[in-house]
């Protein structure tokens, strides 16, 4: 009985303007819906990739951190053993080192977008 009230007075052509009017404002609602479904899956994979790049700064981190300490490990071996060649090791560890500087400064040139 609501229903007759509100449509009472009003022509069929208002009537079906009000429908057409209902049909585009779902048509928006699905068109919102379904474009805050893709954003949230971006900000899902962004973060996964924001977690990543974290994980690879955290591994260089630890890298480099290791490079120094074998590179005392030599300085440590070489002082209590003079005669000992730790040539080849040490351009490993140079090979290494220079491996290292180069990711780091690949991660640098490439910030990520916000």
């Amino acid at each position: 009985m609501r229903a007759t009230l509100i449509l009472d007075g009003l022509s069929l052509d208002d009537v079906r303007a009000l429908i057409l009017g209902e049909n585009r404002i779902i048509a928006e609602l699905s068109t919102i819906r379904s474009t805050t479904e893709r954003m949230e899956s971006t900000m899902s994979k962004q973060d996964d990739i924001d977690a990543l790049g974290a994980r690879v700064d955290a591994a260089t981190a630890a890298v480099t951190t290791g490079v120094a300490g074998i590179r005392q490990d030599i300085a440590d071996l070489k002082a209590a053993n003079p005669g000992v060649d730790t040539t080849a090791l040490e351009a490993s560890v140079g090979r290494l080192e220079a491996e290292v500087t180069d990711v780091a400064e690949l991660d640098s040139e490439n910030p990520p977008a916000l």
